[in-house]
């Protein structure tokens, strides 16, 4: 039953009326880990630095750039005693989805155009991508008005954790394929978000070469609009191939970090969601 669900949601409210301290114990745990973070920031900073463990990283196979690098790089800032997150900090933390996770969002207010829906709630359920989760998805899929697909670009040279021998691309076109060709989703559109144009940037800057992970790209522009097409164009595909019936697709280059970029694809993400909900209320 939903019981539960309305339980959080209660217990959500309170937690938003009443601001609550952390418990002592788990405020002790934090001012040790400051501490110990304080008194070992300049060997951070250093192996950090040094071009030998770079070369080491690089040659294992080991992309801490993409993730905690950002960190790693203010390691003298963030190891500060009197540090604080700012909101560029929080963005760039990374938390891993474990399971199914439901998300509810609650409009509170703003402008156009959402400052007619104040009130209204948005339920998210964000999926682990892993593939030992992917048999959790399916009681999910009943009765969604949407699906969001996030295909990180930047993992064209990278390869899963629990499969050392899968591309982390190859493994997404296949899991896009899947969920595209499921009967269940048959009357549900789909948006596809393509992310981290920023580190996909980063390399193929760096001279990282797509063509050299992915031979069907032949010889085309090692640059992230030609790579970012070259993929939207992948993907179309797929989704034209493996649905079961005709429906639309929406796809967009994202950087989750960009909030302008980000609001802009929020945005379409309602509009599209509200022209769903009309056509199935048979209203268009």
């Amino acid at each position: 039953g939903s019981g539960w669900k309305e339980l959080v949601k209660r217990g959500t409210q309170r937690r938003q009326q009443q601001p609550q301290q952390p418990p002592a114990w788990q405020k002790d745990d934090l001012d040790d880990a400051r501490q110990i973070l304080h008194a070992c920031r300049e060997d951070i900073a250093a192996l950090w630095t040094s071009p030998e463990i770079q070369d080491l990283l690089r040659v294992e196979g080991v992309t801490l750039r993409n993730h905690s690098g950002f960190f790693l790089d203010e390691a003298e800032r963030v190891a500060s005693l009197d540090f604080e997150a700012s909101f560029g900090d929080i963005l760039k933390a990374r938390l891993q989805t474990v399971g199914v996770e439901e998300h509810v969002v609650v409009v509170e207010d703003g402008e156009h155009p959402f400052s007619a829906e104040v009130g209204q709630t948005w339920l998210f359920y964000d999926v682990g991508g892993s593939r030992h989760q992917r048999a959790a998805w399916a009681p999910f899929f009943d009765d969604v008005n949407a699906i969001i697909f996030l295909c990180p670009m930047s993992g064209f040279n990278e390869f899963l954790l629990e499969d050392s021998t899968v591309n982390r691309l190859l493994d997404s076109f296949t899991l896009w394929k899947t969920v595209c060709a499921s009967k269940v989703l048959a009357n549900v559109n789909f948006i596809l978000l393509l992310n981290k144009s920023d580190i996909l940037r980063a390399k193929l800057e760096a001279g990282q070469s797509f063509t050299k992970w992915v031979r069907s790209y032949k010889d085309g522009p090692n640059d992230v609009a030609s790579v970012s097409e070259y993929l939207k164009s992948k993907f179309v595909a797929i989704h034209r191939s493996s649905s079961p019936k005709q429906r639309q697709i929406h796809a967009h280059v994202t950087c989750a970090i960009d909030v302008e970029r980000m609001a802009a694809v929020i945005v379409r993400v309602r509009e599209i969601i509200i022209e769903v909900n009309l056509v199935q209320s048979t209203l268009i």
